[in-house]
Order: C-alpha cells, then structure tokens, then sequence
C-alpha cells in the first residue's frame, strides 16, 4: 500500500482550495491525490460564531498498486 497525504482548505463559501501534497509517493500518485481532492463537490463552510471561516484539513489517500 503507498500512502499520499493532502492538505486543503474548504474556504468560506464551501470551495475546496489550496491543495497541496505533504507526503507524496511519486509524481503519478501524488497528481492522482490532487485530482481526486479537488473534484470534491462543494462542501458546507465551517462557521464560528456564526460567521463561515475557512477550515484546513488533511487527509491520507491510499493506493494499492497490483
């Protein structure tokens, strides 16, 4: 299994933006990641107070190459 690890923002208006890869295996998987992250469909906005606020995630995407 090869691991990817992305970071993101969902920024205020629910759009995923600023993808970047922060473990990579190689360039054709880490491209894969980034594809996939930024085909997301637009998320609901993280809120404090009330008020939407970017918010910043990562997550790990698996590949199991046969």
């Amino acid at each position: 299994k090869e691991e990817v690890v992305v970071s993101f923002i969902i920024d205020t208006a629910g759009y995923v933006t600023n993808v970047n890869v922060l473990r990579g295996v190689n360039p054709k998987y880490d491209l894969e990641a980034i594809r996939v992250i930024e085909m997301l469909p637009r998320w609901t906005p993280g809120k404090v107070n009330g008020k939407p606020v970017n918010v910043s995630f990562v997550y790990p995407i698996e590949f199991n190459p046969q």
